[in-house]
């Protein structure tokens, strides 16, 4: 995720935390994780405030953006898809958190899948804020572990 006050993050945890519920067979031994790019104090925190059914860690430096090498920049975060995003998350009731600084605001997240044997089943790089990963292709991902 791009980081701890972003709607769009929120917006995404409460997807995977409704799939997650949803009792898939499929998701059973899914472990889900969480990166954010800020403090380990916003991640503590943002895990308080959301339904997360996984564990969420810390990246200020953001080394897993860079090794999986995630789009960042101005351009990727203001546009008219993000801004299409934003508008969809703010009406599901997604707030953003203004007073949750972020150690870059224009880094963008991705998904990615590994199998137990740590190969990786999928790889999406968010183009820009809010472009998370189809569910259809997520759970296509996980169907084939």
């Amino acid at each position: 995720m791009r980081h701890y006050g972003c709607s769009l993050c929120r917006k995404q945890v409460a997807d995977l935390s409704r799939l997650k519920a949803s009792g898939l067979d499929e998701l059973k031994e899914v472990d889900f994780i969480a990166i954010g790019s800020g403090t380990v104090q916003q991640g503590a925190e943002f895990l308080k405030e959301v339904n997360f059914p996984g564990a969420v860690y810390s990246d200020p430096q953001r080394k897993t953006y860079q090794a999986l090498n995630f789009t960042k920049g101005i351009l990727s975060t203001f546009n008219p898809g993000g801004l299409g995003k934003l508008m969809e998350s703010f009406s599901s009731g997604n707030k953003q958190r203004f007073e949750v600084i972020p150690t870059d605001p224009f880094q963008q997240g991705g998904c990615l899948v590994v199998s137990p044997s740590n190969d990786v089943v999928l790889l999406h790089r968010d183009d820009f804020a809010g472009d998370h990963v189809e569910e259809s292709k997520l759970l296509d991902a996980l169907k084939s572990i």
